[in-house]
């Protein structure tokens, strides 16, 4: 009987691109339910079904693989908020689809958003870091977005309107998920706040 001829040999930096995915994927579910400092590889490793070894070939240690959970969640908002942004005509939609942006966003990444909530003025968590950055650039998305429609504001403005989104819809995923019903009302919140402001703010 002729024996049968062996598959393809697997592809090694297919395969170790796929551990490393599996590794933060699994990172991502321990980091959203444990947050950093009750992180530890051993939970990881539980989590993601690899060894030790294995862990320690892709990343240094835990804040690395955090580092980078937290760093591909606030790269989805920029890109849910650009995208979103960009489909508006009037500085009413341009303001309703970046709420509906970030409450998208919000529901994406389920309880990761409180994880990094939990964490943004914690200095020791890679989330405080990135939440600077995000603020930075979601600010800069926004001010392009306004003055292609005729309304020019200071940079102050622009972080304290990122700031109240902030503040006000990270309520509805932290501490506990809010009802349709309450998420509606912080949209509302939110709306009315940003569209309040720009009412005072005369066209450039």
């Amino acid at each position: 009987m002729t024996k049968r001829k062996p598959g393809r040999p697997r592809d090694p930096e297919v395969s170790t691109a796929a551990i490393k995915e599996a590794i933060i994927a699994a990172a991502g579910k321990v980091y959203a339910q444990h947050g950093y400092h009750n992180f530890s590889v051993a939970l990881l490793l539980e989590a993601a079904g690899v060894s030790r070894p294995t862990f320690y070939r892709h990343f240094k240690d835990k804040t690395e693989v955090i580092d980078i959970v937290v760093a591909q969640a606030n790269a989805q908002l920029l890109e849910q908020v650009r995208k979103r942004i960009g489909s508006g005509n009037s500085l009413e939609d341009v303001v309703n689809n970046g709420i509906d942006a970030y409450f998208a966003w919000g529901r994406s990444i389920g309880r990761l958003a409180g994880a990094i909530y939990r964490e943004i003025h914690d200095e020791q968590s890679p989330a405080s870091y990135h939440r600077e950055r995000s603020l930075a650039d979601l600010g800069g998305i926004m001010q392009t977005a306004f003055e292609a429609r005729g309304k020019k504001m200071t940079p102050q403005v622009y972080d304290a309107l990122i700031h109240v989104i902030e503040h006000i819809g990270h309520q509805a995923f932290w501490p506990e998920k809010k009802s349709a019903n309450g998420i509606a009302q912080l949209k509302k919140a939110i709306r009315t706040i940003i569209l309040g402001t720009l009412q005072y703010v005369p066209d450039k």
